[in-house]
C-alpha cells in the first residue's frame, strides 16, 4: 500500500482568502453600490428639494440669449441692489452661506458644492418685480428667493431656480422646519456662460415666473405675502450681473412693512372691529379679550402700534395690545399677551396655556397722558421680547413659550382703536 502526504496548505491558503480577503474586496464596492442606489435621488430638507412631478407645466421660453447686458435702464420708481455707484454693495447685502463677492456691479457666488448658498438685501418688500439677470460660469443651479421671514435663514421663503442636473427650473416654498415644498417645475436646458434674465412677479396671494421675459408660469400660491428678497446658487458658481426690484403698478417700490399696510389683511377672530381710514377699531363694550389676527407668522421682530383709549369708558377696565406667537392664527392657545390695562394707565403681560387659560406673569403702572393716546413695542429677539411704552423701555427680557408664531391684537372691551400698526422683521437694533 502506498501512502500519500496529503498536502493542506493550497486549501488553507483558498479557505483564508475566501473567508478573510474576498471579503474586503467586495466589502467597498457593495456599500458603494448600494449608496448610489440608496441616495441617487436624495438629499436632506433644504439641500436638494424635490419637485412634484404631477405639477409639471410646459415652457415656452428662448433658450438661448447672446450678447445680453444690462444697459442701464432701472424702471421708474425701481432700485438697483448691486450697483457700485450707487453705494449698493457689502453693507447692502448679508450672505448666508457660499463664497460670494463684489465685482463692480455684479454679485458672484464662486463655491461650486453644496445646495442653497444664499444672499438676501437688507430690506423687505411687497407687491413687487425681482428681476436677476444670471450667469452660470460652472454647473447649473442659479436662482432667486423671495419673501423670506428672516434675513437670517431660509425657513418661510420662496424660491424659483434652475435644477443643477440642468433638467427644470423649478419653484415652491420652504416651510418653518426648513423642509423644502415644491409647488412644480417646467423641463427645461439653459447653457452654461450664456446670459438669462429671472423675473417674479410677487403679487398679494400669488406670484408669476418669467424666463427671458417669456411667462413660464402664472398666478402661483403665494405662503408668505412679504419679505426680503435674494438670490441663490446650488453646485454651481454664478454670476448675477443684474438685480432690480421693480414696482408691481403704481410709482414706487412697495417696501413692506408700512404703517398701516398691515391693517389691511386683518382677519377677525372674536370681537367687533371695524377697518376705516387707516385705522381698526373694536367696538364691542362687554368684558373679553377679543382678537384680530394680522395674518402674519414671524420670528425676530418689532412690533408697534398707537392705541387711543380716548373713547373708551374710564369707569371700566379697559385695554388695547398684541397677542403673538399664536401657534394656531385663529387661536390663542399657547399664545403671548402683552396689553394695557385701566383704559391704558398700567400694563400686564403673561401667557396661555394649551387649554387657553391665561397666566399673568407681570403688570405695572405706566406714564398717562390724558389726551387718551399710547404707542405700545415690542422687540422680540429669540426666546425674550422687551416691552416700550412710548419709546421707552418698561421691562425687557421676559421669556417666550416658543420663538415664533402668528401675530395678532387684543381688545378688552372696548371702544379701542388702534392706528399706524408696524412690524420690522428683524427685531430691536
Amino acid at each position: 500500500m502506498t501512502i500519500q502526504k496529503f498536502d493542506s496548505e493550497p486549501q488553507e491558503r483558498r479557505r483564508y482568502f475566501r473567508n478573510y480577503i474576498l471579503p474586503l474586496i467586495l466589502m467597498p464596492i457593495v456599500l458603494l453600490v448600494f449608496n448610489w442606489l440608496l441616495f441617487r435621488n436624495h438629499a436632506p430638507p433644504g439641500e436638494q428639494p424635490q419637485v412634484q412631478q404631477e405639477a409639471a407645466v410646459e415652457a415656452v421660453v428662448p433658450t438661448s440669449v447672446p450678447q445680453r447686458a444690462f444697459d442701464g435702464t432701472v424702471l421708474e420708481g425701481g432700485r438697483r441692489l448691486v450697483d457700485a455707484a450707487g453705494g449698493f454693495g457689502d453693507g447692502s447685502w448679508q450672505f448666508i452661506t457660499g463664497a460670494w463677492r463684489f465685482e463692480g456691479d455684479s454679485l458672484i457666488q464662486s463655491q461650486p458644492d453644496g445646495f442653497d448658498h444664499v444672499a438676501n438685501y437688507v430690506e423687505p418688500f411687497r407687491n413687487y418685480v425681482l428681476s436677476a439677470q444670471l450667469r452660470h460660469t460652472q454647473g447649473i443651479g442659479g436662482g432667486v428667493v423671495f419673501n423670506m421671514q428672516s434675513r437670517d435663514a431660509f425657513a418661510r421663503s420662496h424660491m424659483v431656480r434652475f435644477k443643477e442636473d440642468n433638467t427644470v427650473m423649478f419653484w415652491g416654498f420652504f416651510d418653518e422646519n426648513n423642509a423644502f415644498n415644491g409647488q412644480g417645475f417646467a423641463e427645461m436646458s439653459i447653457a452654461e456662460g450664456e446670459l438669462y434674465k429671472l423675473d417674479v412677479h410677487v403679487k398679494d396671494s400669488t406670484y408669476d415666473i418669467y424666463l427671458n421675459d417669456s411667462l413660464v408660469l402664472a398666478d402661483n400660491p403665494l405662503i408668505y405675502d412679504q419679505g426680503y428678497v435674494g438670490v441663490t446658487s446650488s453646485v454651481s458658481e454664478v454670476q448675477f450681473e443684474d438685480i432690480q426690484v421693480y414696482p408691481l403698478g403704481g410709482d414706487a417700490i412697495g417696501i413692506a412693512p408700512e404703517a398701516n399696510d398691515l391693517l389691511e389683511n386683518v382677519e377677525a377672530i372674536s370681537g367687533d372691529w371695524l377697518f376705516e381710514g387707516g385705522q381698526i377699531t373694536q367696538t364691542n363694550p362687554d368684558g373679553f379679550d377679543f382678537l384680530t389676527g394680522l395674518n402674519l407668522f414671524a420670528q425676530n421682530y418689532s412690533l408697534s402700534t398707537t392705541i387711543d383709549f380716548s373713547e373708551s369708558d374710564t369707569a371700566q377696565d379697559i385695554g388695547g395690545g398684541f397677542i403673538f406667537h399664536m401657534p394656531d392664527r385663529n387661536s390663542k392657545n399657547s399664545a403671548q399677551l402683552i396689553r394695557f390695562m385701566d383704559g391704558g394707565r398700567s400694563i400686564l403681560w403673561g401667557r396661555y396655556d394649551a387649554e387657553a387659560n391665561f397666566s399673568g406673569e407681570g403688570s405695572l403702572e405706566v406714564p398717562y397722558d390724558e389726551n387718551g393716546l399710547q404707542q405700545l413695542r415690542i422687540n422680540v429677539i429669540g426666546d425674550k421680547y422687551d416691552i416700550f411704552v412710548n419709546d421707552k423701555l418698561i421691562v425687557g427680557d421676559i421669556s417666550l413659550n416658543a420663538n415664533e408664531g402668528w401675530i395678532g391684537l387684543v381688545s378688552f372691551s372696548g371702544p379701542v382703536t388702534f392706528t399706524d400698526v408696524n412690524l420690522s422683521l428683524e427685531g430691536a437694533n
